[in-house]
């Protein structure tokens, strides 16, 4: 795993990423919007991916956006650089382990009441600046799944 030094570092290397035109849906109720990311010249950042997750449970009233900036180690490996985890689930408390919180490499920092339960958009806007990532264009709305 990264250090919380090492994962600053690379988390603030400026980078583009396309997301993908849809999410894809590997899992019940959980959506994915992965691509690999470029240095402002458009050139591979080998490795170097970014994966916007959402986890909507509408029974149990839950939604939880985990969105990773990751480096491929070696093939299947891979280690976190940064990590923004939202979870809007109610009844959760600052002390519990899946209160809302970030990463960088493998340190844990909670969230404070500004971002705690951010929306979607809060959320992809906090991690692209805590990532120095530029979208070339929004991500699509998850819900749109749920529409089809």
């Amino acid at each position: 795993m990264f250090t919380e030094s090492e994962g600053r570092e690379l988390a603030a290397i400026p980078k583009m990423g396309n997301p993908r035109s849809e999410w894809l849906q590997e899992r019940p109720n959980t959506h994915t919007n992965a691509f690999g990311v470029t240095d402002e010249l458009g050139r591979t950042i080998e490795g170097m991916y970014a994966e916007f997750e959402v986890f909507t449970s509408p029974n149990l009233k839950i939604t939880t956006y985990l969105f990773t900036l990751y480096r491929k180690i070696k093939k299947g490996d891979q280690e976190r650089i940064y990590q923004l985890e939202i979870n809007l689930a109610k009844g959760i408390r600052p002390t519990d382990h899946r209160y809302s919180h970030e990463h960088y490499g493998e340190p844990s920092f909670k969230a404070d009441t500004t971002w705690a339960s951010a929306s979607f958009q809060d959320a992809e806007r906090r991690f692209c600046t805590n990532t120095n990532l530029t979208l070339s264009s929004e991500l699509p709305d998850y819900l749109s799944l749920y529409l089809r």
